[in-house]
């Protein structure tokens, strides 16, 4: 299993919503097109995607409907599994359940930690979903994870029994349903998901009990979790260990190993196999960490830096700078002044995407490719898949094996498509769905002749990382598509959002230079940006500053021209009809 399989959803366990909205008949159709939903027998064992998965809890949740997936899951049939829960029940007593609950837990819920306090009157089950707490479908997930594990303690034990208390981290909304559902009281936005009962229970005698059934049934299942394990790769089992607690904070590569039962010679060899090392993984999480805590302004420095390991505050700001070129409390301060209206629940998060785009099927052909290579991006997948999904496609699109399910482009037709730029554009910066179509048109015409500007652009190709450099020119004016601002302010204002999105430091390394100063490129760039304005706008273009190191100006105009009826054949819009009109365009 890789990363981007975590939190895939069995088809036949989402059945309950044909049921719930049996008549809404429109409502369903609109579920089937946008994340895949469909009707499939019991023992059908098909899958949706992860991202797809959350998204439907989203949407539903913004539909008005917040606890459709709890009330979904609390009407799953628990015999129509893959009989774990009849392994459960084969056990003597339900504590010697619970603790194999427990164990099996990193391949039931590999997207969180689960843990069993107990406590002299009652004892817990506890869920916190890593790492992203604050996603919402996430939230919403773990919600309908502890309605069936309210069900499932019922059906182990053989009775109805009703817990004492529960929290879940989801805010209380306009509906008493979940109480409904579960029974008992409880408590909204808690610090993680749990459920008490009586400690009385768990020396229950089982009435499903059997040891030669339990034995036989153990053995298949430590199989299944041991081939679970053989596939995760040692990137994402470091990545889940330093999720967790303050682990972060003081955890080194020797007691990492240890704790993943290696030494620290083989965790350092593996990691180096998986092109990455402990290093590159700890401190990514450690940028991540960072932007997430300060998006909140209340989070102070100090204990920022305590937190992700720092002795002291001076030296957490030094290592920021490294990163991100601005120190914290600039960071801070360039967010407030480019995003004044800014929402602090929808920076980082996946739901900010649009849902078409999360089911992409092309996006999705192109994650299966294990060809791949993540190279320095690894340790970035694992937090933010869909947008790293991006930065895959567009930099490593020779080394997908293009005979399963992508296809080579030409020169001037690799970009992503057309609907791909404008769902970047819509949910980026909460730009509505009904965007003018000239105004997407000019924003996605812009991204796409910077971009072959910058290919096309001879002393551009002397860069050693050159394809980083002409993704950065192609998003360059994702955050603020539509305003006219100078292109060092939109590089800079891109490379926030994509800070905030999580994407490597090392890709933005070229628009936070654009933004702070001008280099040859940048130069040329906002030239060729000016003349494309110009043209679009059949006005007359005044520019003195023409650097010798572009060429000749003649032959370079010819060159953007050319660019530009290339780039209008393949969009073939009629928008940009009038760019074929080269004698409507004059140069001063």
């Amino acid at each position: 299993m890789s990363a981007r399989q975590h939190q895939t959803v069995q088809l036949r366990h989402l059945q309950g919503l044909y049921v719930r909205y049996r008549d809404r008949p429109a409502l369903l159709s609109e579920l089937e097109y946008l994340f895949g939903l469909r009707q499939v027998a019991s023992d059908n064992l098909s899958e949706i995607a992860a991202e797809s998965a959350l998204q439907l809890n989203e949407y539903l949740h913004a539909l008005g409907d917040p606890h459709a997936m709890s009330w979904v899951a609390s009407q799953i049939d628990l015999a129509a599994g893959d009989g774990f829960i009849y392994y459960l029940r084969s056990a003597n007593v339900l504590e010697t359940a619970i603790a194999e609950l427990l164990r099996f837990a990193p391949m039931l819920f590999p997207d969180g930690d689960m843990r069993v306090v107990t406590e002299a009157e009652q004892w817990q089950i506890q869920f916190s979903p890593l790492p992203q707490s604050d996603r919402l479908g996430g939230l919403l997930r773990y919600e309908a994870i502890v309605v069936w594990l309210i069900r499932a303690v019922s059906c182990i034990l053989g009775a109805d029994i009703r817990p004492l208390s529960m929290q879940v981290m989801t805010a209380k909304m306009g509906s008493t349903e979940l109480e409904t559902i579960c029974a008992t009281p409880i408590v909204y936005q808690a610090e993680c998901f749990s459920v008490a009962w009586p400690t009385s229970y768990l020396q229950s005698k089982l009435p499903g009990f059997s040891a030669s059934l339990h034995s036989t049934l153990q053995a298949m299942f430590n199989q299944r979790f041991q081939h679970f394990q053989a596939q995760h790769t040692l990137l994402w089992r470091t990545w889940q260990h330093l999720s967790r607690g303050q682990q972060l904070a003081w955890a080194d590569l020797a007691n990492t190993a240890h704790a993943l039962g290696l030494s620290s010679a083989s965790f350092r060899r593996q990691l180096s196999l998986e092109g990455t090392s402990f290093r590159q993984i700890s401190v990514q999480m450690k940028r991540n960490r960072a932007i997430h805590a300060l998006l909140d302004s209340k989070i102070r420095l100090e204990d920022l830096a305590h937190s992700l390991g720092f002795a002291e505050r001076s030296t957490f700001e030094r290592a920021f700078g490294l990163w991100f070129t601005w120190s914290p409390s600039q960071f801070r301060r360039e967010l407030n002044r480019s995003f004044p209206h800014r929402h602090r629940a929808k920076w980082h998060v996946a739901e900010a995407w649009s849902f078409a785009e999360c089911h992409s099927k092309r996006l999705d052909e192109a994650l299966d490719q294990e060809l791949v290579v993540l190279s320095k991006l690894a340790p970035y997948w694992l937090d933010n898949p869909k947008h790293t999904a991006l930065l895959l496609v567009e930099l490593n699109l020779l080394e997908i094996d293009f005979n399963k399910g992508m296809h080579e482009f030409a020169k001037f037709e690799y970009s992503l498509e057309a609907y791909t730029y404008r769902n970047l554009l819509c949910s980026s910066r909460g730009i509505p769905q009904s965007l003018e179509q000239e105004q997407y048109q000019r924003a996605l015409l812009v991204a796409n002749f910077s971009r072959a500007v910058l290919e096309d652009c001879a002393f551009a190709t002397l860069d050693a990382e050159h394809g980083l450099m002409v993704w950065a020119a192609y998003f360059h004016r994702l955050a603020t598509p539509l305003e006219d601002l100078p292109f060092a302010e939109h590089c800079r204002r891109s490379a926030l959002l994509l800070i905030l999105w999580g994407v490597n430091p090392d890709v933005l390394s070229y628009l936070l230079r654009w933004s702070n100063n001008a280099t040859l490129v940048s130069d040329y760039l906002e030239h060729a940006l000016d003349y494309l304005s110009a043209r679009l706008d059949q006005q007359s273009l005044a520019y003195g500053c023409w650097r010798v190191e572009f060429g000749q100006q003649n032959q370079v105009y010819s060159q953007w021209d050319l660019l530009l009826k290339q780039i209008n054949h393949r969009l073939e819009s009629p928008y940009f009809a009038h760019l074929c009109d080269l004698e409507s365009f004059t140069l001063i």
